[in-house]
């Protein structure tokens, strides 16, 4: 058997309870002649928020005074579209999830772009940090075959500087 809950529930404000509680529920909906329901509505001191929840929600028989065929009017004359007024648990949907936002992508931290080549006399790139240096910013180094060391002085002083504060 489907469950089936109440979307909603009409407010008693301070007017006390609404006057259509006080007779047979069957009154309110058709095939029943809807002309008695309609004179109790007419004066009921929550009519007006009755009808304002029938208009919000598509409810059936007579709210607040109203048929469904004059709120159907009402809602086609101004473009509304009424929620729900039932929910069937089984068949609820979950609420939309937000759609992630594409973002542009981003380049990996390690990937840096290569610097313009200096033009100054003979040079060599860093493979550390990627920086095209002159010859005489790199340590002698006998075991290569360019006889220099493959990283740059910077590169080999903040590495020598990490090493030298290690326990």
């Amino acid at each position: 058997m489907v469950a089936i809950e109440r979307a909603t529930a009409v407010p008693y404000p301070k007017g006390g309870p609404p006057a259509c509680r006080e007779h047979d529920p069957e009154l309110w909906f058709p095939p029943h002649d809807d002309r008695f329901a309609r004179q109790i509505c007419a004066g009921c001191p929550l009519a007006r928020s009755c009808r304002e929840h029938a208009l919000a929600y598509d409810l059936y028989g007579i709210w607040g005074g109203t048929s469904r065929r004059e709120r159907e009017t009402h809602w086609r004359e101004r473009g509304i579209r009424p929620l729900p007024a039932y929910v069937h648990k089984d068949v609820a949907e979950p609420s939309p999830q937000p759609r992630p936002r594409k973002r542009p992508a981003r380049p990996a931290a390690d990937v840096v772009p290569d610097p313009p080549p200096v033009e100054q006399g003979p040079s060599k790139r860093c493979p550390r940090c990627r920086m095209v240096r002159a010859l005489t910013d790199y340590y002698p180094n006998a075991a290569n075959p360019d006889g220099l060391a493959a990283w740059c002085k910077p590169c080999f002083r903040e590495i020598a500087g990490r090493d030298a504060t290690r326990p």
